[in-house]
């Protein structure tokens, strides 16, 4: 084997380097592509991927599926982050169905988050807040994040009839628009026996 030490190097010295050499020609790299696949990957090694492919919000708790979407959107949002594409593509990968909303002028912009068939907690609106800060630009605001339910007219008026307080009815349109997350939970907290009805 050919040594890289310099040639005044000490006995000890090449011995630990030919121990060194004798155990990383003992590794086997034939799986080692398979690492970098994001099809192929083992789940357990997924957030060491994630890191490598420089994600900065990783959960966990996020199924298999979500966590390989979350990468493979990553990888693409790395290239237009700090674009309003950048902000959505990462929060679609987690199934969140979300619209932005931007105000001309003002460089803020509100996030719209359907919740038909999904109940959303404070932990995911954090998530949510916490994901498009980091992939918008740096001048602009998150304004509030909102909650939208695609109902009919009829069922608008009922489960707006339950929190008066915290929705503004606008009948006909088909879109419900609720306030602040910590507001709807406080309000939804008080009706917990209370439910839509499909």
């Amino acid at each position: 084997m050919q040594s890289i030490l310099p040639y005044n190097s000490t006995p000890l010295e090449y011995a630990l380097e030919d121990v060194s050499a004798r155990r990383l020609n003992a590794i086997p790299l034939s799986g080692l592509s398979a690492m970098f696949n994001i099809e192929s990957c083992p789940a357990p090694a997924l957030p060491w991927l994630a890191q490598q492919f420089g994600a900065t919000e990783w959960n966990p708790e996020w199924s298999e599926a979500q966590q390989r979407a979350f990468i493979r959107a990553n990888i693409e949002t790395q290239r237009y982050r700090g674009t309003i594409g950048a902000v959505i593509r990462p929060l679609k990968a987690l199934s969140y169905n979300i619209e932005i909303v931007e105000y001309a002028g003002t460089f803020t912009f509100d996030i719209l988050v359907d919740t038909e068939g999904r109940e959303l907690t404070k932990n995911h609106f954090e998530e949510i807040e916490r994901i498009a800060n980091t992939q918008k630009n740096v001048r602009s605001h998150l304004g509030t994040i909102k909650t939208s339910i695609t109902k009919t007219a009829q069922k608008i008026r009922s489960f707006a009839a339950m929190l008066p307080d915290f929705i503004e009815d606008t009948v006909g349109e088909p879109t419900q628009t609720m306030s602040a997350a910590e507001r709807f939970l406080a309000a939804r907290a008080s009706f917990l026996n209370v439910k839509v009805n499909h």
